[in-house]
């Protein structure tokens, strides 16, 4: 047996541990940042050169299926890569072997396979070079999911959270599945108030039945409840109030139905605001509770009104 773990970055951390009157001044700073980068004047195009792959060779004598050759060379072809004036080719190279051609084949459950890849350039012309890329492939065995199952689960059952995953024992063992179920818990986790939560998927290798045993390993961290939501700097009272029904005192408090309706109705934010702008928070870690301030008062042009709302 083989054992694999896998770390991945958790949700972004809000701020910790700052007395409400720092909270008010950092919202008021950072305001008008927010508004004035949806508006910045664009710096000038730098010309590009384009990266064409022009042919595909396959070497080494580990003969891969005609069907996944092609594959692999649809994907390669597909892949668009442009790059700044004397940036070296091993960006847009490791980018190619690691994403394109090793992530397609961890998709297919060629979970240990290998890769050797040797660009060759064909013809080079000031806003584009041509290559030929050769790949030697080792894809190892095939493997399927055999199991599924959790650890560290308390807010959620486990059947719950295994509707998150796109995977069952039989299907091929696919990374970016593992990728997206771990982004889909961490949403799932941060609606329910647990800003902290944190997966790891640890994966145990049977390699004589080419099977994989995946664990979520679960760190859930504290649930924090709302304790205050202000808004600032919409005109409209029924926009302001509309925001406000999102969210209520004393519960859990649902970052991710915040966050979705902001990017979902761009349309009730202030002209300048930008709708990847997510509030101010202050979170209390002893009492498990979080203060959220949205603040559109640097867009709407009255910075006074932030200056003199306290927070509660």
């Amino acid at each position: 047996m083989a054992y694999i773990r896998d770390v991945m970055a958790g949700p972004a951390h809000f701020l910790l541990g700052f007395p409400l009157l720092v909270l008010s001044l950092l919202h008021l700073l950072t305001a008008q940042s927010r508004c004035e980068d949806s508006t910045t004047v664009a710096s000038p195009e730098v010309q590009e050169t384009k990266i064409n792959i022009v042919g595909v060779e396959f070497r080494g004598e580990n003969s891969l299926p005609p069907d996944l050759q092609n594959k692999l060379t649809n994907e390669i072809h597909r892949r668009r890569s442009n790059i700044a004036p004397l940036t070296p080719d091993s960006d847009w190279f490791i980018e190619l072997r690691e994403v394109v051609v090793l992530g397609t084949l961890h998709d297919l459950g060629y979970f240990t396979a290998t890769v050797e890849m040797t660009p060759y350039l064909v013809n080079s012309e000031q806003t584009q070079r041509s290559y030929v890329v050769a790949l030697t492939i080792e894809t190892g065995p095939q493997y399927r999911l055999h199991s599924l199952g959790f650890e560290g689960l308390a807010a959620f059952e486990a059947s719950e959270l295994t509707e998150q995953v796109d995977l069952r024992p039989g299907d091929l063992f696919n990374v970016s599945k593992v990728r997206s179920a771990m982004e889909s818990l961490t949403k799932l986790y941060s609606s329910r108030g647990f800003l902290d939560m944190t997966p790891e998927p640890i994966m145990k290798l049977d390699e004589e039945h080419q099977q994989i045993n995946l664990v979520m390993k679960l760190e859930e961290g504290k649930q924090y409840r709302l304790a205050s939501f202000e808004v600032l700097g919409l005109e409209s009272k029924k926009e302001e109030d509309t925001l406000r029904s999102l969210l209520k005192v004393g519960e859990p408090y649902d970052h991710e139905r915040l966050r979705a309706f902001l990017l979902a109705n761009e349309q009730l934010l202030p002209e300048g605001a930008s709708r990847f702008d997510f509030p101010t928070t202050l979170r209390d870690t002893r009492r498990g509770t979080v203060d959220v301030v949205l603040d559109f008062t640097a867009c709407s042009g009255n910075q006074e009104v932030a200056a003199s709302a306290p927070l509660p």
